[in-house]
């Protein structure tokens, strides 16, 4: 597409719009334009009556003998045909692509797919004779009535609003007004004034504001003008240069620069039948974008002119074709395909051997599908051709494979965890066809063996989660493919068992015995066959011995079946040394590196304690011992004299650990109105732990439930309270931590300063610092509130919120809130003090009106009452010659405020 060339205006000084309103503007005129003469639009087109564009470049014409609205792309084809019940008359488009169309009596509103939306003008008489047809920047509608000389007015969504002008020739009234056009930059609607030759512009209220031309021949007068369309410059902010208007009876356009003294640049047209010539034109429309003027020829075409080199290029470019992609190889008996094309566009396609194309459909213009059949199994390629309007096309290529319907395949199922590392697959398969096993977790493959209609392959696993997918395919046939996934777990579970050593001798006959066993996949422990529960994740029972020979036995099993035992034999004899513990308890938890253990013998006999010799004192013994993170077992022996040993044993577990612990309610520090707040929390350890909670020292009740607890803290006075929790393990590691909150249940300190007028424009104050302001009405939010420090202010827009409601609240950071209503002085006319409204109070409101006194605070607080809103007060902060007279009226007694 060509583009208009950019032009250069001697000076600006200010921009168009001013001086369409303001007649003492100083301009240069804009220059003459050049005019070339381009192919008109003739496809489809009968009887054309109007013209509009949209923003995409899309031009829309109405037919009248062809009952419809006619759509070209910006390259001039035609790319839909609309078809209307009636004859179509004027035609725009709303800023969201409706199409706006006039049927005589009505307007109808029509979406992209050509379906009426609304009807705009079904009340009686509501029009007479709808013609041209403008919408403005905001949206709004103007329809122009040429029967009823009037120019109604409706909302975006086609409500009616008002209406302006009737019959008459004098300034802002009509006499069968036809075209309409929306001036941008003055924001100024120009309506069409046929019998009076001229344009008049109004404010977008319906206001008069001025006129252009008027009626008869030669430059700046019409004889029947139709139609005017506006050209601005392509500047960031852009100015208006030229209008253009199309005279019927003339059969010519002029060009004119509309400033405020207009001024006629050029002729554009003539009568005759040749390209360029007009016969009785109705509409015109300057399209920025490509900068042509287009003409409505009532010799039935759409004429063309490229104004100062404006207009479109001769189309060489292939139009824009896309394929959306497949799923390939594919095995249905149809193939969907479709893809996008430039709108206008002859379409074909193609495809080899024996598949059939079905038809092309458009779901919309630009978008296109077929279905294909028949395909034979194996490659094929489709070809998609795009031809547009001017024969330049475009081919596009597809390459597909069809694939005949897959074959059966099953896989027996496999166990969730197994112990063979090398897997036994197998299950059944159509005959002929290829079996590939993948353990997609390695990578590896391999071709499985085939016999028949089964197939089979031992598949070496890994240890962990496996995932298997086995595929079958035949020739030119679509792939089956099953997964399955098994864990290979060959490790037993590891048991650590704190117990006496096996062929131990004792004569302590209850015997304690800790376990400790780790495995990912744990199923069960048991103690001499019996099931054992595990607390905090360790397992701990107890034995009472037998005379003689006693069998421990502890056992892990895993969810795949891998055993793992723990065997000892310990003699229970009661007539041997007895040896009892003073420290450390069974199954302790410690914090140090070594415990010192210590305890009595029944008889003086030698000691040892983990293998070293314990320090004796008559039957007493002690022993250090070094410990190693986790679960220790410490074997104490005595031996008497007669050589007969006997054995004791002490678990105790080296924690060096602090408990996790956290606050997750509140998450943060914070301040409260709440006379009772609510905490949460969790805390995790692999030892048992004991948690409180204390208010400021005071204890507080804890509920623990698997790990989670929750209190409640309830705060008397308000002050800062520090809420602790601690979590203490077996160990007596303890973790602490601590939310400070705040109560706070005072209000915060606010002021509003009085107001002169119920319908102020700004609002002070005083606040507590720290506090949030906000000036609010019955309908929430109502003026915008700035804070510094202790003070505040507010600016309120008049109007914009509801007086009666007006109030100011400050809220502090605990959710306290205050809350303040207006408080209204209203300036009562005493302008001297004396208690009562005379004579006097206007005579000295006039002596501060013309400077003779100055004004003070007293004399402003009663004196300056207007101007007047909505009946009442609202000072301006002066006392003038208005607050003279009301003071006045209120003085004789008369209705004043």
């Amino acid at each position: 597409m060509l583009f208009r060339s950019p032009k250069r205006m001697v000076a600006v000084a200010v921009s168009l719009a001013c001086l369409v309103i303001s007649p003492v503007a100083v301009t240069f005129a804009a220059p003459v334009p050049t005019v070339e003469i381009q192919s008109p639009l003739t496809d489809g087109i009968r009887s054309p009556l109007r013209v509009a564009t949209d923003s995409l470049g899309n031009v829309y014409v109405t037919d009248s003998l062809s009952r419809a609205v006619l759509k070209y792309d910006s390259l001039g084809h035609l790319t839909q045909t609309i078809k209307v019940a009636e004859s179509p008359q004027g035609v725009a488009v709303a800023s969201d692509g409706t199409l706006l169309v006039g049927f005589g009596t009505s307007v109808a509103m029509i979406n992209s797919a050509g379906e009426e939306t609304r009807k705009l003008g079904m009340g009686a008489g509501q029009f007479k004779m709808t013609n041209g047809i403008a919408v403005d920047d905001d949206g709004s509608i103007y329809v122009v009535d040429s029967l009823d000389n009037s120019v109604q007015l409706f909302n975006a969504a086609g409500e009616f609003m008002s209406k302006f002008g009737s019959f008459g020739t004098t300034a802002g009234k009509f006499s069968t007004p036809s075209g309409i056009a929306f001036e941008k930059v003055s924001k100024q609607v120009a309506v069409v004034d046929t019998r009076t030759g001229r344009v008049q512009f109004f404010d977008k209220a319906g206001v008069y504001k001025r006129t252009i031309g008027s009626l008869g021949s030669g430059p700046l007068k019409f004889t029947a003008p139709q139609g005017v369309s506006f050209e601005y410059s392509n500047d960031p902010e852009p100015v208006l240069e030229r209008m253009y208007v199309v005279d019927t009876f003339q059969s010519n356009v002029q060009a004119i620069d509309p400033a405020a003294t207009p001024v006629f640049l050029s002729y554009i047209g003539g009568y005759g039948t040749a390209n360029g010539k007009l016969m009785v034109p109705s509409d015109v429309r300057y399209d920025q974008a490509s900068g042509r003027l287009m003409v409505v020829n009532g010799f039935g075409n759409l004429t063309m002119y490229g104004i100062d080199g404006g207009g479109i290029a001769v189309d060489s470019i292939p139009p824009a074709l896309t394929i959306a992609p497949v799923i390939s190889p594919f095995t249905t008996a149809t193939l969907d395909v479709s893809g996008t094309v430039e709108a206008g566009a002859q379409m074909t396609i193609a495809a080899g051997g024996s598949t059939t194309v079905g038809p092309i459909s458009f779901p919309t213009s630009t978008n296109w599908q077929a279905t294909l059949s028949g395909f034979a199994p194996g490659g094929s390629t489709i070809t998609v051709t795009a031809r547009d309007a001017a024969n330049n096309a475009t081919t596009k290529s597809l390459t597909v494979s069809y694939l005949q319907s897959a074959p059966m395949l099953t896989m027996e199922p496999l166990p969730v965890f197994t112990t063979d590392a090398y897997h036994q697959l197998s299950g059944l398969v159509d005959p002929e066809s290829v079996v590939t096993v993948t353990n997609t977790t390695t990578g590896t493959s391999a071709k499985a063996l085939v016999f028949g209609n089964t197939w089979s392959y031992r598949l070496p696993l890994v240890a962990g989660a496996n995932a298997i997918a086995v595929k079958a395919e035949k020739a030119q046939s679509a792939a089956t493919t099953v997964t399955a996934t098994t864990t290979l777990d060959a490790t037993p579970p590891a048991i650590t068992v704190s117990t006496l050593p096996d062929g131990s001798y004792t004569s302590g006959q209850v015997q304690n015995i800790q376990m400790v066993v780790t495995d990912a996949n744990l199923d069960a422990v048991a103690f001499n066959g019996q099931p054992v529960v595990p607390v905090n994740g360790s397992y701990s029972t107890a034995i009472t011995l037998e005379t003689g020979a006693n069998v421990i036995m502890v056992a892990a099993v895993d969810l795949a079946g891998n055993v793992s035992t723990d065997i000892r034999t310990i003699y229970f004899d009661g007539t041997r040394p007895t040896v009892t513990f003073i420290a450390p308890a069974e199954g302790a938890y410690v914090t140090a590196d070594q415990v010192t253990v210590s305890g009595t013998v029944d008889e003086a006999v030698p000691v040892t304690v983990a293998g070293l010799a314990a320090r004796m004192d008559g039957t007493s013994w002690s022993a250090d011992v070094p410990l190693e993170p986790g679960m220790n077992t410490i074997d104490v022996i005595a031996v008497d004299l007669a050589g007969n040993v006997s054995s004791v044993k002490r678990t105790v577990t080296y924690d060096i650990d602090t408990p996790a612990l956290v606050i997750s309610t509140p998450s943060q520090d914070m301040v409260t109105n709440q006379a009772t707040l609510g905490f949460a929390g969790n805390f995790t350890d692999p030892s048992p732990v004991t948690l409180s909670a204390d208010v400021d020292g005071t204890p507080v009740a804890v509920t623990v439930t698997e790990g989670s607890y929750t209190l409640a803290a309830t705060f008397a006075e308000e002050k800062a309270y520090a809420i602790t929790l601690t979590a203490t393990d077996a160990a007596g590691n303890a973790s602490r931590v601590t939310r400070t909150v705040t109560y706070d249940k005072t209000p915060p300190a606010l002021t509003l300063d009085p107001v002169n007028t119920p319908y102020p424009s700004a609002l002070t104050g005083t606040v507590e610092a720290g506090a949030a302001v906000t000036v609010e009405d019955r309908n929430g939010s109502a003026g915008t509130v700035s804070v510094n420090g202790e003070t505040w202010s507010a600016a309120l827009e008049l109007g914009g919120y509801d007086a009666e409601s007006l109030a100011v609240r400050a809220t502090d950071v605990a959710g306290n809130s205050t809350l303040r209503s207006l408080v209204v002085n209203v300036p009562d006319g005493d302008v001297n003090g004396d208690g009562k409204v005379t004579i006097h109070d206007v005579l000295q409101a006039l002596r501060i009106f013309t400077r003779q006194t100055a004004a003070t605070t007293s004399h402003l607080s009663h004196g300056d009452i207007g101007p007047l809103y909505q009946g009442k007060a609202k000072p301006n902060g002066v006392i003038d010659l208005v607050d003279a007279i009301l003071i006045m009226r209120k003085a004789l007694g008369m209705p004043s405020w």
